[in-house]
């Protein structure tokens, strides 16, 4: 088990650099190059919610391939990401509310 967690968590990582590949292409006053929580959530928080999630779907009697572990810990900090953004948006109670 404890290699789907550790196969997760790289692809949790791999999500980051590709975090880190899109901060590239902002000009270079907006790269928050020097915020810390960025980077714990790039270098830290991705790899473990990768991990994490891997290694859930393993305890929890599904078996996953190196590939498919791989996927769920690219995904799992995407999905947040997506989830988060989410959240942002204003809610329009429509005419009438």
């Amino acid at each position: 088990m404890w290699w789907t967690a550790l196969i997760g968590g790289f692809g949790g990582l791999l999500a980051g650099l590709v975090s880190i590949y899109e901060m590239g292409l902002l000009p270079k006053n907006q790269r928050p190059i020097r915020d810390s929580l960025y980077w714990i959530s790039v270098l830290l928080i991705g790899p473990i919610l990768g991990g994490a999630l891997a290694g859930v779907y393993q305890a929890s009697g599904m078996t996953l391939k190196p590939l498919v572990a791989l996927n769920v810990g690219v995904t799992a900090p995407l999905v947040l990401r997506s989830w988060l953004n989410i959240r942002k948006q204003p809610i329009d109670p429509g005419f009438g509310a």
